[in-house]
């Protein structure tokens, strides 16, 4: 529990400091600049997902099962080796492709400045390692002061009046913030990256062991960041911008569930192994609260959308309204993406999620591709929603391991509210036993 409220600090100070310096910066550059920045940061998401190469997850796990502390070295070093050329490769290959993107002359020094992010993602290992001991609080802590650290830099851009440069040179400065707050936390802690080792065979187990990750990962930042790619290119920067705005706060308001969702599993991973004739009531009613809060969340911002907009953004970002509209109900894809990927790991039938992530991007390109040049900007955000909705419950009809997880969200969806009330008043009742 005391990760979890690390985790939960971590999260809303770093969407807290990005979304007032967000509103700020988009006021100050106007919608087509805004369009431009997001267009360059979106498109390098891509590469960042690629040089990460899926190690995240099993870096976690291989520090979790040391037993011997001299293994540490050998796992950072290896990791770190691995990162690097992933990181050098993916900087060259991100340059190389921005050559064909048309007018690329106009962006071609944006995205090299912030293509240098991909390097300090290198030392992203050792928040993994303290993640893996259960030592959040020194990652917390370090991105915390990046955040603060990063504002500060973004504070005195604007009230110096810069030029669009300078705020994606602060926002590839962020990850150099964040990677120095690492290595000074480990550093502190009497580790020393001279012994760092590299061991050839478990690189090739690492490389191995990702690469379905990395398929995995790539195909779900795709389609979560193809829209905005697809409608630069297609539209023009300044429909980028308003589509960017709505993004970021269906960004905000999608911090809520997945705060419960974190909070709310790790009780039924005690409950699977504790009380299995009770873990099947229990993630259905899991289910139908996080499908039914996703649904009342959405609701809710459909009808404030216009003062959530007109009073953060600004006026001229008002168009951006009916677009927000559309957008937010991307919330209860990504909830129950959320909610149903937890039990498909609590089940161990993850092997498939690939498969039907990769289905749903080639869908999220094959939709916007048709919708954007039909309906617009409003045909990207139904895209986006349309692709969420399929892969996070269409698509587990059609495959025969989360049929189970089918039914459920079905069922939830139309009883979760008196599912949850009844699990609500059974714990009334054991409270009061």
């Amino acid at each position: 529990m005391k990760n979890i409220c690390w985790s939960v600090i971590g999260k809303l100070a770093n969407i807290g400091g990005v979304l007032l310096t967000g509103i700020l910066i988009a006021r100050y550059l106007g919608a087509e600049q805004y369009g431009l920045m997001n267009y360059v940061i979106s498109y390098i998401a891509i590469f960042i997902t690629i040089s990460i190469f899926g190690l995240d997850a099993i870096e976690v796990r291989e520090f979790s099962k040391l037993s011997n502390s001299n293994r540490i070295y050998e796992i950072l070093g290896t990791s770190l080796g691995l990162r690097a050329v992933s990181s050098f490769f993916t900087f060259a290959l991100a340059l190389l492709i921005s050559m064909f993107i048309p007018e690329a002359s106009k962006i071609i020094d944006f995205i090299f400045i912030y293509a240098l992010c991909l390097f300090p993602n290198i030392f992203n290992n050792i928040r993994n390692f303290y993640f893996a001991k259960l030592e959040n609080e020194k990652v917390v802590k370090a991105e915390v002061v990046r955040t603060l650290l990063g504002m500060s830099f973004k504070f005195i851009l604007l009230w110096c009046h810069a030029t669009l440069v300078w705020f994606i040179i602060a926002m590839s400065l962020d990850f150099f913030l964040v990677a120095t707050g690492y290595i000074s936390s480990f550093i502190k802690d009497g580790y020393d990256f001279r012994n760092f080792s590299f061991s050839k065979s478990l690189a090739i187990k690492l490389f191995s062991e990702s690469l379905p990750l990395l398929i995995s990962s790539l195909t779900v930042i795709i389609y979560h960041k193809i829209d905005q790619l697809m409608l630069g290119n297609m539209i023009d920067m300044k429909a980028l911008g308003l589509y960017a705005v709505a993004v970021r706060l269906v960004d905000v308001v999608a911090v809520i569930p997945t705060i419960i969702v974190q909070t709310v599993t790790p009780v039924l991973v005690r409950k699977k192994e504790t009380d299995k004739s009770t873990y099947k009531k229990n993630r259905l009613a899991f289910l139908g609260m996080m499908e039914w809060i996703s649904i009342i969340l959405s609701l809710g911002t459909l009808i404030i959308a216009y003062p959530m907009v007109r009073y953060s953004y600004g006026i001229q970002y008002v168009m951006a309204v009916p677009i927000l509209q559309i957008l937010i109900w991307k919330i209860v894809g990504m909830t129950m993406a959320a909610a149903s990927g937890q039990l498909i790991i609590l089940d161990s039938i993850q092997k498939w999620v690939v498969l039907r992530n990769i289905v749903a991007c080639v869908l999220c390109v094959t939709l916007n591709a048709i919708l954007i040049k039909e309906y617009g900007l409003a045909g990207a955000a139904i895209a986006s929603v349309l692709t969420l909705l399929f892969s996070s419950f269409v698509a587990n009809v059609f495959i025969p391991a989360y049929k189970e997880i089918f039914i459920e969200q079905c069922k939830a969806i139309v009883y979760g509210p008196m599912i949850l009330v009844a699990e609500l008043k059974t714990l009334r009742i054991n409270d009061n036993k």
